[in-house]
């Protein structure tokens, strides 16, 4: 039966940025309000890798979490002098990579303010993104910011991205976000028995190239041929649940919470388990589905699990 017990974890990834200009100063900071219990940083959560990696117009972002030896070594050697792998016991702990894929330098990876949270609705980590703002300088220059992170988890890891502007001169006024509905999302590849992307991984990623597109659609047989995707105006968002110990697990995207915000597509990625009155069978599965996005801006992910019941209907 499925264990929809999870736990909550919250973390605040500010990027931190260049500086302030000579007439500015650095706006105060404030650490978001969270209801649940405090996580210890050293002992539940664990910076063990970060750095910046090979940065090329073709990567994108990407969220990988890694629950074994074989992909948390694999995973790492993506990476430029990351270090030597740290003894992790993936029977209590997950490692979440997370890659901001090649972008401008004015977002960098600050783990000063990484906190944690626990609750009842799933493992949850949100990284707030700050871009440079009014009276901040930065280099010209591509850089691609990633960051491996120990969790003291066995349960599902979701993500839950937020970006705000970061300005120097605390006399900026903060205009309220533009919110518009996004445009419609389509699905062009799904599939419940394929192969895992990466040996059984859970894995988010943003596709933004036909190069990226026919490579990743490799990995999944019998999901088809790839479509004509018009890339300068449309991105492919690749969602990956892992492997799962039983049917009864499916992949949606909320339309009602999806939106356009200041320029932004915020995707809501809404999974449902199938809750105790639902008939399921004993196989492994694979959900994966493969997205058409209607933005060739930036798009942030947010992550929730919802319990379906078959009593309803």
């Amino acid at each position: 039966m499925i264990n929809t017990r999870t736990a909550t974890l919250v973390v605040a990834l500010c990027w931190a940025l260049a500086g302030c200009d000579s007439t500015g100063n650095r706006a105060p900071q404030t650490k978001p309000n969270h209801l649940s219990a405090m996580l210890s940083l050293t002992n539940d959560l664990q910076v063990i890798h970060q750095g910046q990696g090979y940065a090329s117009a073709n990567d994108t972002k990407k969220f990988q979490v890694l629950a074994s030896k074989e992909q948390y070594q694999s995973a790492l050697l993506s990476y430029p002098n990351p270090g030597l792998p740290k003894a992790v016991d993936f029977s209590t702990h997950k490692i979440l990579l997370v890659d901001m894929g090649a972008t401008s330098a004015r977002y960098s990876l600050d783990t000063n303010n990484i906190v944690a949270v626990e609750d009842d609705n799933g493992v949850t980590v949100t990284l707030v993104e700050e871009a440079a703002g009014q009276g901040y300088v930065w280099p010209v220059a591509i850089t691609r910011p990633y960051l491996f992170l120990l969790i003291a988890t066995t349960e599902d890891i979701l993500i839950h991205q937020e970006q705000r502007e970061k300005h120097c001169q605390s006399e900026v006024s903060m205009s309220p976000p533009e919110i518009q509905p996004a445009e419609d999302i389509k699905t062009i590849h799904e599939g419940t028995f394929g192969y895992a992307y990466q040996n059984g991984t859970k894995q988010i990623r943003l596709i933004n190239s036909r190069k990226q597109y026919e490579a990743a659609l490799l990995a999944y047989p019998h999901s088809g041929q790839p479509l004509v995707v018009d890339f300068l105006k449309n991105k492919i968002l690749l969602v990956d649940m892992g492997l799962r110990p039983t049917t009864g697990y499916f992949i949606t995207i909320d339309s009602q919470t999806t939106q356009m915000q200041d320029g932004k597509l915020i995707v809501v990625l809404a999974y449902k388990f199938s809750a105790e009155n639902c008939v399921i069978a004993d196989a492994s599965t694979n959900p994966f589905m493969f997205f058409q996005i209607p933005t060739a801006g930036q798009v942030l992910i947010q992550e929730k699990i919802e319990l379906l019941d078959c009593m309803e209907n």
